[in-house]
C-alpha cells in the first residue's frame, strides 16, 4: 500500500489518431493502455540519455583528438536548461552559455564559461 503513496499519475491529451495507435498497440500486446506509456516513457527515457552519453563522449573524445577545433564562440543566453556539451554541467535557463563551431564539422556545441575559459587557455 506505501507503494502507491509514492506514485504520481500524469495526464496528457493526446489526438484521436494516436489514442487509436496507442490502443490498437497495448490490445496487440496485450498490456494496458496504461502499462504500454508507462513502458514507453521509460524505454525512451533511458535511451534518450544513453545516446546523449554517448553524443557528448564522442565530441570531448574528437577534441580531444586534435582532429578538429573551435574556431569561435557566440555568447547566448539560454531560453531552457541545457548540459554542457564538455564537461555536462547542468546550465540554468537564463545563464550565460557560449555556442561553440567547429573549424570541419557542421555540428555546434554549447558549453560553460568554465569549459570555454579552459578551452582557450589550452589554445595559448
Amino acid at each position: 500500500m506505501e507503494d502507491k503513496k509514492n506514485e504520481k499519475v500524469v495526464h496528457t491529451r493526446v489526438s484521436k489518431q494516436l489514442y487509436e495507435k496507442i490502443s490498437s498497440k497495448a490490445r496487440k500486446n496485450r498490456i494496458s493502455t496504461s502499462n504500454l506509456l508507462r513502458n514507453l516513457v521509460e524505454d525512451y527515457l533511458e535511451i534518450h540519455g544513453d545516446i546523449w552519453d554517448a553524443i557528448d563522449k564522442k565530441v570531448r573524445n574528437y577534441l580531444d583528438s586534435g582532429e578538429d577545433s573551435i574556431v569561435g564562440y557566440q555568447s547566448i543566453s539560454l531560453n531552457k536548461n541545457v548540459n554542457c556539451s564538455l564537461c555536462g554541467k547542468t546550465l540554468k535557463k537564463e545563464a550565460k552559455a557560449f555556442i561553440g563551431f567547429f573549424e570541419k564539422l557542421p555540428q555546434k556545441i554549447i558549453i560553460c564559461s568554465e569549459c570555454k575559459e579552459k578551452e582557450e587557455m589550452v589554445k595559448k
